[in-house]
């Protein structure tokens, strides 16, 4: 059976899901909207898809949509897509205010259809050995988890430094650390941080962070992450009572390391680990989500995971107003 999928959004992180996209069997690129015509025309052209003149189009045409615009403008799509009947796979982070997120979530379990949001850090190599290790009993029970990474990524095309959509990066990029504690070891029950801006031409953008949450589980958990650093480092890993895990690598997403060291052995281990931020997560994502069309199957990752997510990301942001604990 062929699933006909639809591209809202032509940017950046488009190309990459319609790369993706071309490589599954029977699947086909229907329709591709974008608000700028010529950018769409060219993704399509790249795709050998349609260009639809207006999203109403892009929806009608296919049987699942990829909404890939800014997530402020997510809603509004979603709430459309949802009302034609059609199963959508949303960009991460789901929405930028919760309500717009709880909206989303509201029609889609209205007019009965699924939804996946996207996370493919899950469906990375380095993840799935982190979650496999824990799961395990390998290291323990965990303690602590952490997240650097810090890079220089201020970019003036894209719209995460457009006034217009601008949302920052604790919404924007750290939803990806948040999902990675929550589904390596569980929710998130308070945070404490301190969110700073450089870029004073752009008050609503954020681009350092450093936030100590604490899991229902007793673990803790650190992130450190900064957009606006002069050198880049990309760190992540899981302590446990039996052992420790962590991968490494350029960046602020690739990965090309893996050293573990448990109780029971003499000395670290370090393997070579081919984990680059390339298509094949989002390949693994979208086989994922056209999988559970065919075959009626809830999404590994929920419109309620990226709410959940959204609403630490907020709780991060509020700690740093107020300067203090805040309790989810």
């Amino acid at each position: 059976m062929e699933i006909k999928i639809g591209i809202i959004g032509a940017g950046g992180i488009a190309r990459v899901h319609a790369a993706a996209l071309r490589r599954l069997e029977h699947v086909r690129i229907s329709g591709i909207y974008d608000i700028n015509a010529d950018r769409a025309r060219e993704l399509a052209e790249e795709c050998g898809a349609k260009v639809c003149p207006d999203l109403d189009e892009c929806i009608a045409a296919s049987d699942a949509v990829y909404i890939l615009t800014p997530p402020s403008t997510h809603r509004s799509i979603a709430v459309r897509a949802a009302a034609s009947g059609k199963a959508m796979f949303i960009e991460k982070p789901v929405a930028v205010g919760l309500e717009d997120a709880e909206a989303i979530e509201d029609a889609c379990r209205k007019a009965g259809v699924p939804a996946m949001v996207g996370f493919n850090m899950r469906f990375r190599p380095g993840y799935r050995r982190l979650k496999r290790l824990i799961e395990s009993g390998e290291l323990g029970d965990v303690i602590s988890l952490w997240s650097h990474r810090i890079d220089r990524m201020w970019s003036e095309s894209g719209w995460r430094t457009d006034p217009r959509f601008v949302c920052g990066m604790t919404i924007e990029s750290l939803s990806h650390d948040i999902d990675m504690f929550r589904w390596l070891c569980g929710e998130v029950m308070t945070v404490s941080a301190s969110v700073t801006g450089t870029r004073h031409d752009l008050p609503g953008f954020d681009d350092n962070a450093n936030v100590l949450m604490t899991l229902r589980s007793g673990a803790s958990a650190v992130i450190q992450a900064s957009l606006s650093a002069h050198l880049n480092l990309n760190n992540r890993g899981v302590i446990g009572t039996r052992g420790t895990v962590m991968l490494t690598g350029s960046g602020i997403w690739h990965f090309d390391r893996i050293v573990h060291r448990a109780s029971s052995m003499d000395a670290a281990q370090e393997e070579p680990l081919d984990d680059p931020l390339d298509v094949r997560s989002y390949l693994a994502i979208g086989e994922h989500f056209v999988e559970c069309l065919r075959k009626d199957l809830s999404p590994a990752v929920t419109l309620r995971d990226g709410i959940i997510a959204l609403r630490v990301a907020h709780a991060i942001l509020e700690s740093s107003r107020r300067k203090s604990v805040v309790a989810l």
